[in-house]
């Protein structure tokens, strides 16, 4: 239970890195690690607003959480069938 409440927690915050890796790889730049964490804390917060509006709120960020974390095990898969 404790695990599943940190992971609820943190979830939001790696969507935010996940969505400014993504922005990053679409501008097609090298960006610094400062810029990305600063884009991320914008999205953290974006996405922290938009959670207050009620009922839509909650379905986008649990939407955007879910497309996250996707992202973040199909990337993965992708190093694992290199691999293999």
């Amino acid at each position: 239970l404790a695990l599943y409440a940190i992971s609820l927690y943190y979830s939001l915050l790696v969507t935010s890195v996940i969505a400014a890796r993504y922005v990053e790889m679409k501008q097609k730049g090298k960006w610094t690690n400062t810029r990305v964490f600063f884009l991320s804390l914008g999205i953290a917060i974006l996405l922290k607003i938009l959670a207050m509006i009620p009922i839509i709120g909650w379905v986008a960020v649990v939407v955007t959480v879910l497309i996250g974390f996707g992202a973040s095990l199909q990337t993965k898969y992708d190093k694992f069938l290199k691999v293999m």
